[in-house]
């Protein structure tokens, strides 16, 4: 994961945490891991729960089993995808530090020509 660089003497300061963001994204990932295997364990157990089991509950439970694990399976695909957006964000925090680094180094030649030319000036 990229590191976030220094910001020089006089540019704004990206306040920016990489090691929060890895944890974020490691939680993310095992969470959706979790919710993936959940509904895995459940597609191998449905089957045999409702092998005796019959009457409005069996369809009601039938009825509701796809949808909750259609739900199961996009929490986990929503889980993967904010933890891939927490590792660019580090990207993108580093991206703006170097702006904020290339805004202030600009800033400064100006100054050094603009006090260039004052002294040129100056009998």
């Amino acid at each position: 994961m990229p590191t976030l660089p220094p910001a020089v003497d006089g540019a704004t300061a990206v306040r920016f945490d990489p090691a929060t963001a890895a944890a974020l994204a490691t939680s993310l990932d095992a969470l959706a891991w979790r919710l993936e295997t959940a509904a895995r364990v459940e597609d191998a157990a449905f089957g045999r729960a409702i092998a005796d089991w019959a009457g409005p509950t069996r369809r009601w439970a039938e009825e509701r089993r796809l949808a909750v694990r259609e739900e199961t399976v996009r929490a986990a695909g929503r889980c993967r995808d904010a933890a891939e957006e927490a590792r660019r964000s580090v990207l993108a925090a580093a991206i703006v530090q170097h702006g904020h680094n290339a805004d202030e180094h600009a800033r400064r030649r100006r100054n050094a020509a603009l006090l260039e030319l004052a002294e040129v000036r100056v009998p």
